[in-house]
C-alpha cells in the first residue's frame, strides 16, 4: 500500500494562558531532527508494516521484521495494525512533516494538526 505525503472548558494544567505560552515556547524551540528524513523514514517503514500485514504475518512476526522502528514508534505500530487504520490521515502528517523542510516551523504544522483534529473528532460530536 502506498502512502500519499502531503495529500471548551478549562481542564487541569490547561488554560488559555497555558496553551499560549506553550504556542509562543513552542514556536521558538529548534527541531530536534530532519523532518524531511524523517518523514521518509516513517512512511517507508508503515508501508513495509502494511505489506507484511498484508501477507498474513501477525504481529510478532511484523515486530521481528521492523524491531527498531516499532521500538520508536509504538504507538504508531499499535494504531497501524488495526482495521481501521486511516492512511489517508497518516499522510496528512506526514505531509506536513516534510513541509517543516520548507520553511513551515514545528508550532505551524501543529497548529494545523490540531485544527484538523478538532474538525475531524471534535466538532461531527459537538454538532449532535
Amino acid at each position: 500500500m502506498d502512502i500519499k505525503i502531503g495529500s471548551g472548558p478549562e481542564k487541569e494544567g490547561l488554560s488559555k494562558d497555558g496553551v499560549i505560552a506553550a504556542s509562543a515556547e513552542a514556536a521558538k524551540a529548534p527541531t530536534l531532527f530532519q523532518p524531511g528524513e524523517r518523514a521518509a523514514y516513517v512512511k517507508d517503514r508503515v508501508e513495509e508494516l502494511l505489506r507484511l500485514r498484508a501477507l498474513g504475518q501477525n504481529d510478532l512476526q511484523i515486530k521481528a521484521a521492523l524491531g527498531p522502528f516499532i521500538e520508536q514508534y509504538p504507538t504508531l505500530f499499535q494504531m497501524a495494525v488495526q482495521p481501521n487504520f486511516d492512511v489517508r490521515q497518516l499522510g496528512t502528517f506526514l505531509g506536513l512533516l516534510k513541509r517543516m523542510d520548507g520553511g513551515m516551523s514545528q508550532h505551524q504544522a501543529s497548529v494545523i494538526v490540531g485544527q484538523k483534529l478538532m474538525n475531524d473528532y471534535i466538532n461531527p460530536v459537538i454538532k449532535h
